[in-house]
């Protein structure tokens, strides 16, 4: 909820005049003719007020959710003001919440977002009509422009826009400047364009900036004696313009050079100090920055210091005040500060239990704890009741200013901390998570996945929304891969053996080739056929040499396809294994005795990892790495794994919820050609084929891999049931293994 505090002697300053409420029924508050009372001391809603003013002035005022929670007070109450100044007061006070009043018809106003207020919704006001200089609703109107310098000039003006929501436009070759923004600005911007147009050739415009001090006051003040210095000294010289702007906290001065030269030294004389003017840093131990800032400026009000003399900005995550003002002003924030800097009492730190329904309370804290700031301490280990890490005085408050001669900012002593219910002691005490800052406890009990905390209640209602926004049920992705491996392979084998032996002569001898085919009895010159496949040819004669013919045509093919489905959670990471495992020994050799021992398994299958991250759009991004991997023969030594054969790949791809991608599409083709022979003769062509064995092999393989992530998000998890279902049926098993439940009859 957004408050705004008012006080009497500072509305003419900041909006012109004052807000206007009927008094409450019960109370005599007489009010003179053309004029209300105004009795608002404790908060009301701003509705109210804008329901009011539309009565009374016979309006209508159209609004949505924008004045949801909008409050206003009034201090001091009763006060009379005129009725004339409630449309413009009006206008102000929505000016203050960020609001913007648009007339879309005579007697008809809209209120909204002050950032919607653009030139679509802006009222045109007539190029003779002369805006209200008090005046904060959306306008645009055309501005002549009393020089050929159309540009040049326009750039001046654009200094004195009020926001980027503000829109000016140059007309060089009409001499027109079409201005869109709030009523009072487009005022200022005339008020110039008409000193200049009235003015002497050598009359020109400047902008002293007065920093933090009220503008528009110093304006009228330095207006105020410029008249009496020109009355008595020059009667017949007109004095310059002088207009102050709140927002850029700069007088514009319209006149001769000597003129502005004149202003500038009143203003600098009338203007405070700006050396007395320092920057203190303000550490905060148990306030809010909003909380301070609220309080300091509830105090500065009552005091009738003006804001426009305090500059103060406020750092949230370190939780620390910049406030530059002058020495009385830095001792009236101190003594605020001294007074309500102070632990809240354990009646105002309520105790209440969080209980996460989709996430860990181990992780949640940990996210809080990033969120939280730097005050925040996260840690998974047993610790100490806070009762005993405090050991000061419970008069004893550490210093929370920072003296003006220092230059870095004295870091607060740790605060002490309240005692500690019996239910979060009982969670520490299991080595729980916890986070802990300067005002809040938050302790994991992980049996009941609950997060106890120990706070204030502004501490409870930032934490409850932080909760709502981080515990949500993440999508699931279930994810299909098919997995071809496809070998096709093709073997052509063709060999001869030839002999001639004479062991009856005078000299006995035996000649032979052997390609691995036959064996030959050396005594006997016999020729023993080996066992084998293929076809097997022999040519016998006394006469001739025998020969021996082997051949051996193999083709294969093999397919392999594999199906698995994994269910990941959205980014998290998912694994799915099939592997097949080969042992293989170590030997321990000593100067004695040799060991043999288990050494391990060599794995080879295939392995999946697979991350989605669910985006914008239905779509998926998937992090994926795909191992493929097979023995491919046997180890001829129990101590050496047997050789394997790996491909991986690894992306991230982007795909359609419910489309597939794939990944792999690896070809290997492997040709091998080899030839036994006997040398010289083995090359003779045509001949050379009876002393050769040749072995020709050719493999081919292919290996796919389809990926298809298909999202679930049903709460229900109605899409989750239906596939457990498919999959049960097609392995044949059902849920408590019932018979099915089917219709007997349907129309």
């Amino acid at each position: 909820m957004i408050g705004c505090v008012l006080y009497q002697s500072l509305l003419p300053s900041l909006l012109g005049a004052v807000f206007l409420l009927e008094a409450p029924a019960g109370q005599d508050v007489p009010a003179s003719p053309g004029t209300a009372v105004v009795n608002f001391p404790e908060g009301g809603e701003l509705r109210v007020f804008v329901d009011y003013v539309g009565r009374t002035l016979g309006v209508r005022f159209v609004y949505g959710d924008e004045l949801k929670g909008q409050t206003i007070e009034l201090r001091p109450s009763p006060v009379e003001i005129p009725k004339d100044r409630l449309l413009p007061m009006l206008a102000g006070l929505l000016r203050v919440h960020d609001l913007a009043m648009v007339e879309v018809s005579p007697n008809v106003y809209r209120i909204v977002r002050a950032e919607q207020s653009s030139r679509s919704v802006a009222a045109f006001l007539p190029q003779d009509q002369a805006p209200d200089p008090s005046s904060l609703r959306m306008v645009t109107q055309v501005l002549r422009v009393p020089t050929a310098k159309v540009e040049t000039l326009a750039q001046g003006l654009a200094k004195f826009t009020s926001s980027a929501r503000s829109e000016l436009i140059s007309v060089p070759e009409r001499g027109l400047i079409i201005v869109t923004d709030y009523e009072s600005r487009v005022a200022l911007m005339k008020t110039i364009l008409d000193a200049l147009d009235a003015a002497r050739p050598d009359v020109t415009m400047a902008s002293v900036d007065v920093g933090g001090v009220d503008a528009a006051s110093l304006a009228s003040q330095v207006t105020a004696v410029l008249a009496e210095v020109y009355k008595k000294a020059a009667p017949g010289e007109t004095p310059p313009t002088l207009r102050g702007d709140l927002l850029s906290r700069a007088i514009v001065v319209i006149g001769s050079q000597r003129q502005i030269d004149e202003a500038r030294q009143l203003i600098d004389r009338l203007r405070p100090a700006e050396a007395q003017r320092t920057q203190r840093v303000y550490a905060l131990t148990y306030l809010s920055v909003d909380r301070a800032k609220a309080l300091i400026e509830k105090r500065l009000f009552a005091s009738a210091i003006t804001p426009a003399a305090v500059h103060l900005d406020a750092d949230a995550p370190s939780n620390r005040l910049f406030i530059t003002a002058d020495p009385d002003t830095h001792a009236l924030i101190e003594a605020v500060l001294t007074q309500e800097d102070l632990p809240l009492p354990q009646a105002q730190r309520p105790l209440r239990i969080y209980r996460p329904q989709n996430r860990k309370a181990a992780d949640l804290l940990a996210t809080l704890s990033q969120l939280l700031g730097q005050g925040a301490e996260f840690a998974v280990e047993p610790v100490a009741s806070p009762q005993s890490t405090s050991s000061r005085a419970k008069d004893e408050r550490p210093s929370s200013v920072t003296p003006p001669a220092q230059e870095k900012v004295q870091t607060p002593l740790v605060p002490p901390v309240p005692p500690v219910p019996p239910e979060v002691e009982a969670a520490m005490a299991r080595q729980a998570a916890r986070v802990q800052g300067p005002d809040y406890l938050l302790v994991e009990d992980e049996a009941t996945n609950a997060i106890l905390a120990l706070g204030t209640p502004e501490f409870h209602a930032q934490l409850e929304s932080l909760i709502q926004e981080l515990d949500r049920r993440r999508p699931q992705v279930l994810i299909e891969m098919t997995l071809v491996a496809v070998t096709a392979s093709d073997t052509l084998d063709l060999g001869f053996e030839l002999e001639s032996h004479d062991l009856k002569g005078a000299w006995d001898y035996l000649v032979f080739t052997s390609f691995g085919l036959s064996e030959i009895d050396v005594a006997t010159g016999q020729r023993m056929l080996l066992p084998g496949l293929g076809g097997s040819g022999v040519l016998i004669s006394p006469e001739n040499i025998p020969i021996l013919l082997r051949t051996l045509a193999t083709h294969g093919l093999a397919k392999v396809i594999s199906t698995p489905k994994i269910l990941v959670s959205d980014n998290a990471k998912g694994m799915l294994r099939n592997v097949d495992e080969a042992p293989f020994t170590s030997v321990n050799a000593s100067d004695t005795v040799a060991t043999t021992s288990f050494a391990g398994f060599e794995s080879a299958g295939t392995t999946l990892s697979v991350t989605p991250h669910i985006q914008e759009g239905a779509l998926i991004s998937l992090e994926y790495e795909l191992s493929f991997s097979n023995f491919t023969g046997s180890s001829s030594n129990a101590a050496i794994p047997p050789p394997r054969t790996t491909n991986s790949f690894s992306s991230t791809v982007e795909v359609p919820d419910g489309y597939a991608v794939v990944t792999g599409g690896l070809d290997v083709t492997n040709h091998s050609d080899t030839v036994s022979e006997i040398p010289f003769i083995g090359r003779i062509p045509g001949l050379g084929l009876l002393f050769q064995n040749n072995a020709r092999r050719k493999t081919q393989t292919r290996i796919f891999a389809f990926l298809r992530p298909v999202i679930l998000r049903d709460d229900e998890f109605e899409a989750l049931k239906f596939i457990s279902l498919k999959e049960q049926e097609k392995a044949e098993v059902l849920p408590d293994d019932a018979p099915p439940n089917k219709p007997l009859w349907m129309r």
